[in-house]
């Protein structure tokens, strides 16, 4: 019995000494772009007011309102000021985001209203996770960085 609790505490640490040992590693420095912070915010409004169109649509099974706002998204997501940072992560968020914003479009075209409803719930969980990316890497908020606070 004691033989086979030194071996289950043998494994432990041989497979936890390498967890620790790569948290303990700096993680590696990101890149922030030169942005002008009231265009970042602009860009943020035009991509609210885009998605909450698209919510409207939904709302009243408007196709055209979805296609027409979805691909507004797609254009603000190609927007200089959309980039913040240069990071694999980063350029995940922001390629799921456009995926589903096209996919949207496709499904609005096709008036296939159910999937729409699922997507765009899809897109809104991209926006969620690449903002929560965006503070976890040290972006202050826009008004406070405006404001010179």
């Amino acid at each position: 019995m004691k033989t086979l609790a030194y071996v289950l505490a043998v494994c432990l640490l041989t497979l936890g000494l390498p967890l620790l040992d790569s948290r303990a590693q700096e993680q590696p420095k990101v890149q922030r772009e030169k942005s002008d912070p009231k265009q970042v915010k602009e860009l943020m409004r035009k991509k609210l007011d885009h998605a909450q169109k698209v919510l409207e649509g939904i709302a009243v099974n408007d196709p055209d309102l979805i296609a027409k706002h979805a691909d507004g998204l797609i254009q603000v997501s190609k927007e200089a000021a959309w980039r913040l940072y240069r990071t694999p992560q980063y350029d995940m968020n922001s390629e799921d985001f456009r995926r589903s914003a096209e996919k949207l479009v496709r499904q609005a075209k096709a008036k296939d209203l159910e999937s729409a409803k699922l997507t765009y719930l899809e897109m809104t969980m991209t926006c969620f996770h690449c903002h929560r990316y965006v503070r976890d890497v040290g972006m202050v908020r826009l008004d406070l960085e405006a404001d010179g606070r």
